[in-house]
């Protein structure tokens, strides 16, 4: 039988301070992303939600995994 696999999502939002000036934070997410990396998880995909209408927010969701211990 092959690895089960342990998966975790991240949802970067401005309402949680992920953005500055209408861009990522990329410092702040290098941070955690390594953070998440001395954890074990490893990132496989992530994709860009638009604004739907003036009061929603852009979002970026991060997809992670990783072994089942």
């Amino acid at each position: 039988m092959g690895t089960g696999w342990e998966y975790r999502s991240l949802q970067l939002n401005r309402e949680a301070g992920w953005f500055v000036q209408g861009e990522v934070d990329f410092s702040l997410l290098d941070t955690r992303l390594n953070q998440l990396g001395m954890e074990g998880w490893e990132l496989v995909n992530v994709i860009y939600l638009q604004q739907q209408s003036q009061f929603d927010l852009d979002s970026v969701v991060v997809f992670l995994k990783r072994p089942l211990s």
